[in-house]
């Protein structure tokens, strides 16, 4: 009779060493799931400004991809667009993405620096505005510069990952010093479309 006390209390022992075996293992795996959500490489895109090149008549969008987690994001690839519209309230569809360029890596903390691939036409603009035909700011039509674009990467746990962006400008804000013309970063808005991350 001992003898099959003794195997039924093995097997009720076995039976929880068992069920908090299998316990330990779904908390290990769901801490490693939150450890790598709190670790990964996390892009974010910051508006840097509208600024004028060079060449004296052409407007490109600035952007910082920084690097907001705690693993460098590689193979990180841009795509970076500029527009503009009379709306500010313009939708997902004014806002085409393409494929992106570059293959870099990001350390956690740190800002790359970026440019629209394309630029507008500060003649363009001022035509569309109405300033150049002398209309005063204050009468000029709503003018929105927008950039936008996606960043694509590599989390630190060979996930790609994509984060889209939509900064939005007033045109009506330019900095204007002998015909050169900038907007300012601190003029930047986040628009409420283009902008999503996973």
């Amino acid at each position: 009779m001992d003898y099959y006390l003794n195997v039924a209390g093995l097997v009720i022992f076995t039976g929880i060493l068992a069920l908090f075996t299998a316990m330990l293992a779904i908390f290990t795996k769901r801490l490693w799931s939150d450890a790598r959500i709190l670790r990964r490489a996390y892009i974010a895109v910051e508006p840097l400004g509208i600024h004028l090149m060079k060449n004296g008549s052409d407007l490109i969008g600035h952007v910082g991809i920084k690097n907001a987690g705690h693993l460098p994001a590689r193979k990180l690839s841009w795509f970076i667009n500029i527009r503009f519209g009379h709306s500010g309230e313009e939708r997902d569809d004014f806002f085409p993405l393409d494929s992106g360029k570059g293959n870099i890596v990001i350390a956690p903390g740190a800002v790359a620096t970026r440019g629209s691939g394309i630029s507008v036409k500060v003649q363009a603009l001022n035509e569309f505005c109405g300033a150049a035909v002398g209309v005063g700011r204050d009468r000029e039509r709503p003018t929105y510069l927008y950039v936008w674009g996606a960043v694509q990467y590599d989390d630190g746990f060979n996930e790609m990952r994509t984060t889209k962006f939509c900064h939005r400008y007033n045109w009506i804000n330019r900095k204007e010093r002998d015909k050169l013309y900038e907007i300012d970063a601190a003029d930047a808005r986040y628009h409420e479309y283009g902008n999503d991350a996973d």
